[in-house]
């Protein structure tokens, strides 16, 4: 009994303290999906099926919708905090995409988690000019290089959404007034850019905000929740994917972020 008590405290010696805590938290990260899955279907059915669950109050569906958009924000968190622990690891699932299509894709995605009531207007319509036309009448400018909508490249869809979700949902969060987001193929490189008419990022500060849990107070009077993670993860994942994210200067006064990401033909 006593030898197999020296031999485990001899075996966990030789692990780091932190690989038992950070995969502890990775684990309790993974076990969120569960019921943050359960939550959201739930509630979907709700909202969908009144005809078999009985028929919504506005108020309720009001009550119901905001639930739901705070469950899928909650879900793309976890989902988010999973895909950097996968980067460090080096785990990585390259494929052939429509670098155009992602980034659509991740903008309506994060459209539906920050306006539901915009997201309800772009539902029905099924043609991306009339999405697009409507995005614009929401100060939404999104400019697509006919090369990306086109030409297939050869990297992680998945981070690639990640990333750009997280900065479109950021320029949500600190424009006045209006957002544009552009992307395109240049020279074997993907850039994707974004920029908001916010407060903006003072030039002391561009490489601080890419900190874990750094939040950079750029409004005093606006109350903007957030753990400091959303652009964290993004650089992250960005650096390993062999790509960067800098801070521009933005002719809108706010905040100008620029991914550039290796846009490579499949082997």
């Amino acid at each position: 009994m006593n030898f197999l008590s020296r031999d485990k405290k001899k075996e966990k010696a030789e692990v780091p303290d932190h690989f038992f805590r950070d995969l502890d938290i990775e684990f309790l990260i993974h076990e969120l999906k569960t019921p943050l899955s359960i939550i959201e279907t739930g509630v979907r059915t709700l909202l969908k099926k009144q005809e078999k669950f009985g028929r919504l109050s506005p108020r309720q569906s009001r009550t119901l919708n905001r639930s739901l958009k705070n469950t899928i924000r909650a879900r793309e968190m976890v989902h988010t905090l999973l895909e950097i622990g996968r980067s460090e690891e080096a785990v990585f699932s390259f494929t052939d995409f429509i670098p155009g299509n992602a980034v659509f894709s991740s903008l309506i995605d994060s459209i539906e988690a920050v306006s539901n009531e915009l997201f309800n207007e772009i539902y029905p319509l099924t043609r991306v000019e009339s999405i697009l036309s409507l995005l614009e009448k929401n100060s939404i400018f999104l400019i697509i290089s006919e090369t990306a909508w086109n030409q297939s490249i050869y990297q992680d869809p998945v981070k690639l959404r990640q990333i750009t979700g997280n900065l479109i949902k950021n320029a949500f969060t600190y424009r006045k007034n209006r957002v544009d987001i552009s992307l395109d193929i240049k020279n074997d490189f993907l850039i994707f850019e974004i920029g908001d008419d916010g407060p903006g990022i003072a030039p002391e500060n561009h490489k601080s905000v890419f900190e874990r849990y750094k939040q950079i107070k750029t409004d005093p009077i606006a109350n903007r929740p957030g753990h400091g993670l959303g652009l964290a993860g993004s650089y992250i994942l960005a650096k390993q994917l062999k790509g960067d994210i800098e801070i521009l200067a933005s002719k809108h006064s706010g905040a100008l972020f620029r991914v550039t990401l290796p846009a490579r033909t499949a082997p």
